[in-house]
């Protein structure tokens, strides 16, 4: 059940961030506080947040975590420095306090640094799972790197070395806790789908904010480069999304529902490849209808096969939300058509891990 508080609570964190830059005008080198303090909605929503989701992580370290894999004391006390940290830089924004916020922040997000190297050392550790820690250690000491020998470069990309350093520490968080059993490694699987995502969606769209009557998959049409990232970023979650339905719903129902996985994740990947420009548009545009539609279908398969009461009718209503997202992007303005499918794809995803989290428990 405590093991359960880590995610909860860094969901509040990026379920928080995913609002603030849906509610205001984004830019690469902002960086989250400095986004929050654009009017008191987003200030309070932001301290709000913090103040509910590190306390709550530091109890998921103390009572589960830190006893679980034998840490180090050490790994508990710089918890508490860095959640009082970014506690501080919440409730005095950047655009008061900027001395001050600055220091809370750096000493919070330093704090980091040592915790995932005590995580590395910790004795249960497997070696494979000590693998993929050290490639997270090594991309926090990249950007690390980039701050002190770039800090021009770095400070124009703010908000994306943010987010990296900070996913970083925090996936490896939820790659340790859910490590070991066939259904955590599925679990883990549809937190990185989510994440990469997510991550490459929030690039193009702060990209092109110049743009923002600019679908996703627009923004990423702009330019050889964007469109490379938004194809890799397609084919990672699409693999990761497989190994997790191969978990949960593979030896669950019969193999027509596994097969209308498959033939979402090779549509994402054709709309992925194909560019939304020119003579390919047409074609990205068909393959990107029959995503959204075997998604949906996904999404209510899974709800009526394996959710009931309560869970069923939240998960209805998710579907009947995702439906109305259709029609609403074809009424509204142009400009909020890449928030709908923010949104919609992230009620999908949470269809997926309300499945999972009901498997984990069962």
């Amino acid at each position: 059940m405590v093991r359960g508080y880590g995610l909860a609570s860094l969901a509040l964190v990026y379920g928080g961030i995913f609002l603030l830059l849906i509610r205001v005008k984004g830019t690469r080198d902002r960086s989250i506080s400095g986004h929050s303090v654009e009017n008191r909605l987003t200030y309070y929503l932001m301290a709000l947040m913090q103040m509910i989701a590190l306390p709550l992580f530091c109890y998921f370290s103390f009572q589960w975590f830190v006893p679980y894999f034998e840490l180090s004391p050490i790994f508990g006390v710089c918890a508490i420095f860095s959640a009082t940290g970014f506690i501080v830089a919440a409730l005095l924004p950047e655009n008061k306090y900027i001395k001050i916020h600055n220091m809370a922040a750096f000493l919070a997000s330093g704090m980091m640094l040592p915790m995932l190297i005590i995580m590395i050392l910790s004795p249960v550790v497997e070696f494979r799972l000590r693998f993929f820690l050290i490639g997270a250690l090594a991309m926090m000491l990249y950007v690390v790197a980039v701050l002190v020998i770039k800090p021009r470069y770095f400070r124009a990309q703010h908000l994306f070395f943010q987010l990296a350093y900070m996913l970083s520490f925090h996936l490896s968080v939820l790659l340790m806790s859910y490590w070991g059993s066939e259904q955590h490694i599925g679990f883990m699987s549809l937190v990185l789908a989510i994440a990469v995502i997510n991550y490459t969606h929030t690039y193009l769209i702060v990209s092109g904010r110049h743009k923002p009557e600019l679908t996703i998959s627009e923004q990423a049409a702009r330019s050889d480069r964007s469109h490379m990232v938004y194809f890799v970023s397609h084919a990672i979650g699409g693999v990761s999304f497989i190994v997790f339905a191969s978990v949960f719903l593979n030896r669950l129902a019969d193999m027509r529902l596994y097969v209308l996985v498959l033939t979402g994740v090779l549509t994402e990947l054709a709309q992925a490849i194909l560019p939304a420009r020119q003579r390919f548009e047409r074609y990205h545009l068909v393959a990107a209808y029959i995503m959204s539609a075997l998604v949906t279908g996904l999404g209510l398969s899974v709800t009526l096969i394996y959710m009931t009461g309560t869970v069923r009718a939240l998960s209805l209503l998710i579907t009947f939300l995702i439906l109305c997202g259709y029609p609403a992007a074809m009424l509204l303005k142009p400009h909020y058509f890449w928030k709908i499918e923010m949104l919609n794809i992230n009620l999908f995803y949470l269809q997926m891990l309300m499945l999972a989290y009901l498997r984990l428990g069962s």
